[in-house]
């Protein structure tokens, strides 16, 4: 297997959501003075070791894991475990970097930028390289470098730097609770689009998007035209919006989907978004 493959293969076993994606013994390191525990418990039996201490992990689950220590099964806490051998991912978009997982935002590390995977806490990765240190969300890394696109949205119209960004998204996570630009609920991710393209274009609650009177209500699919925000009712007895995305013409829109669990495009044209179309709104004139 050549090398780029090995890597690959690596990246792919450490970035695993299972936690029994560490259970093929990978060697770790104590990158602090930290104790080993008896049980997964800050309350437990302990004994404290050097930063250094070389263990074998088996399984990693609720931020602790579960290591080989002196021919016996103990536990130390992610944060204190670097891989023996770190492997090395690219941002596939531009992340945001925590000082801790999921918590403390320290900035954003572009997209394109290869850094070195030193361990996994939950959904994060604790990442060195390209001068940051800290945590992202392991779906931001891949192990081949991803081309570096012409930032066309820097071009054109309002309307098409909107689409481009939208584009660009499509594929990332959905999550309820949005973390953008690493994932998305509907209304951030129209949010997160129009407002790249021209800074408050939107409001920020999906309601607040679907209400606002300072954009020209559509009121047909057939008038809607590209770039135009689409909203769904989902409950006709409900004045509560259910759904928002942006129209990309052809019977086509994007948007931040809970049932594919991640940005994608979607018919208008027929079916289920056909029936629960309510109206457009016209974001942009230009």
């Amino acid at each position: 297997m050549s090398v780029k493959k090995l890597c690959a293969a690596a990246l792919a076993l450490i970035l695993m959501a299972a936690p029994a994606a560490l259970a093929a013994s990978v060697r770790v390191v104590t990158n602090a003075d930290t104790r080993v525990y008896s049980k997964p418990s800050t309350g437990a039996s302990a004994v404290s070791v050097s930063k250094g201490l070389s263990v074998s992990l088996k399984d990693s689950s609720d931020g602790w894991g579960k290591v080989s220590y002196k021919g016996k099964t103990a536990y130390v806490p992610l944060k204190y475990l670097d891989l023996a051998d770190p492997v090395k991912a690219y941002l596939s978009w531009d992340a945001t970097l925590y000082r801790n997982a999921g918590s403390g935002s320290a900035g954003t590390v572009p997209a394109g930028t290869a850094v070195y995977v030193l361990g996994v806490e939950g959904g994060y990765a604790r990442v060195k390289g390209g001068g940051h240190t800290g945590y992202i969300t392991k779906s931001a890394l891949t192990s081949s470098k991803p081309a570096v696109k012409q930032n066309k949205a820097a071009e054109g119209s309002a309307t098409e730097r909107a689409i481009f960004i939208a584009k660009q998204l499509k594929g990332r996570p959905y999550s309820l609770v949005a973390d953008a630009p690493n994932s998305f609920n509907c209304a951030a991710f129209v949010s997160y689009c129009y407002n790249h393209a021209r800074s408050g274009s939107v409001k920020s609650s999906l309601n607040g998007q679907v209400h606002d009177s300072r954009h020209a209500k559509i009121t047909s699919i057939s008038a809607l035209k590209r770039g135009d925000l689409v909203c769904f009712n989902f409950d006709s007895d409900d004045d509560r919006f259910g759904h928002v995305g942006i129209y990309l013409g052809d019977g086509r829109f994007i948007h931040a989907s809970s049932s594919v669990g991640e940005v994608t495009v979607s018919s208008l044209s027929s079916g289920y978004y056909k029936r629960t179309f309510s109206w457009g709104r016209r974001i942009f004139s230009d």
